[in-house]
């Protein structure tokens, strides 16, 4: 498993955390997050909405800066936070944050999947979905998949959005990004949203073809289709974004490219 040589590109703090975690188990990694979390400003529609947080009955948070940002949102309108509203999170880690504040979350089976459509599947979802007075918040960033929120629109269900942070591209040449492959000696890239994918398309110009023959561990199907679009070879689909999903893909393949 240690002969893996990693570029690690989820936002920060996630990425440098994960490469301390990889370092202590003797796995070189070096942090390159290809998405920036900026927080925005509060909009009026926003204060409205939070102010009149109790009127949702069930909540969705779609990652963990959503679960941060939204609990900080709510500290200062709701010290004492409503009871009776079910909150799912798409993974187990934006669960964690949730639970910190004492807020019981549901969210699906690892086995199943850490996205949309293993929400949308899992049967304590439907049942909160199921309530005649439901009416859902989705609590992300902006822009991003809509595939919930249109499901929501279908069944009839009353649903807002309340978009807390905007994704920002960061501002690496490709000459740097080639470097810092070549300098480490990495062989593969972990991916943990078809977003950071295409971020790193944009960056690599012309030099896409040098970065494109890496080993890409992915998190689902859709962006393992999404990667082989884009002509790259060698995929690993771990399944699911979270530590152990990679480490179950680190430990049952082995590196067969160098750059």
């Amino acid at each position: 498993m240690n002969r893996w040589r990693l570029l690690l590109t989820r936002s920060e703090p996630d990425c440098q955390l994960q490469v301390n975690y990889l370092a202590s188990l003797n796995i070189t990694a070096i942090s390159l997050p290809l998405i920036e979390i900026v927080p925005t400003p509060e909009t009026d529609l926003q204060r409205s909405q939070l102010l009149d947080f109790d009127r949702y009955t069930t909540l969705i948070v779609t990652s963990k800066p959503a679960a941060k940002l939204i609990l900080e949102r709510l500290d200062y309108y709701w010290p004492q936070l409503p009871i009776q509203q079910a909150w799912f999170s798409v993974g187990k880690a934006t669960a964690d944050i949730l639970k910190t504040a004492g807020l019981d979350t549901c969210y699906p089976d690892p086995s199943v999947g850490d996205d949309s459509e293993a929400l949308w599947a899992s049967a304590q979802f439907q049942e909160s979905l199921a309530d005649p007075h439901c009416r859902t918040l989705i609590i992300k960033g902006q822009k991003g998949r809509p595939w919930l929120q249109e499901k929501l629109a279908l069944s009839g269900i009353p649903t807002d959005t309340i978009e807390l942070y905007y994704r920002k591209v960061p501002n690496y040449s490709a000459d740097f990004i080639i470097d810092t492959i070549t300098q480490h000696n990495l062989n593969a890239l972990v991916l943990s949203s078809g977003e950071a994918l295409e971020n790193l398309r944009h960056l690599s110009g012309d030099a896409w073809q040098k970065i494109a023959h890496l080993t890409y561990f992915v998190p689902s199907a859709r962006i393992t289709k999404q990667a082989e679009e884009l002509n790259i070879k060698h995929i690993i689909n771990c399944h699911g974004a979270s530590q152990s999903a990679l480490m179950n893909a680190l430990k049952n393949h082995q590196p067969h490219n160098l750059l």
